[in-house]
């Protein structure tokens, strides 16, 4: 499912429609390397995902199964550096809940809508542009699809994501907890209903 482009605060980020052929490409350089495996850590993948290798061909079907999802919202965020405009990451928001299965065997829900962000170009961290992203997309929840609460979760040690959330406005949800992948995660959720 998608949206039209969102504008955001800052007239040098805009959320667009992603293009398989375009992001797949700058995915793949994203993803290279350690730094490209120690963003798919902190984006809250296990091993067996991380330790896969990264080709144009992965990285296009893994674009276009997240397109192909009805229950989700996608963007690509894109960034205008002095006239360069370019692809620095992704913003999703999952609409239905999520089961997450946990390392006890127990389950625990992520409810929905549900904002997920990933800025994949490790020069454009740190420069506000999650904020601004992450923003816009609360807007649109709010304005157009009347949401009054909004949810997400962060791995515990990512601290940009979750100083981004707090600074958005999230508060935690409930107690950490390490999922089947004996990965850590904590649950956030910010009340945005209108009076």
């Amino acid at each position: 499912m998608f949206t039209h482009e969102l504008k955001t605060s800052n007239d040098k980020v805009k959320l667009v429609k992603p293009n398989v052929q375009r992001d797949s490409i700058i995915s793949v350089g994203w993803f290279e390397g350690q730094k490209g495996k120690d963003t798919l850590r902190l984006m809250g993948n296990n091993e067996n995902v991380v330790s896969q290798p990264i080709s144009l061909e992965i990285e296009s079907e893994r674009i276009e199964d997240f397109l192909d999802k009805k229950n989700q919202l996608n963007w690509a965020i894109q960034f205008n550096d002095h006239g360069d405009e370019r692809i620095v990451g992704a913003i999703w928001v999952d609409l239905e809940k999520n089961k997450i299965e946990l390392d006890n065997g127990n389950f625990i829900e992520l409810n929905a809508p549900s904002p997920h962000i990933m800025i994949g170009e490790t020069d454009a961290r740190n420069q506000g542009i999650g904020t601004v992203a992450i923003q816009a997309v609360m807007d649109y929840l709010v304005n157009e699809m009347h949401s009054e609460k909004i949810y997400t979760r962060a791995k515990t040690n990512n601290d940009r994501v979750i100083h981004l959330l707090k600074k958005s406005g999230f508060r935690e949800s409930g107690e950490s907890y390490t999922d089947k992948d004996r990965i850590d995660f904590q649950n956030f959720e910010i009340n945005v209903k209108k009076d």
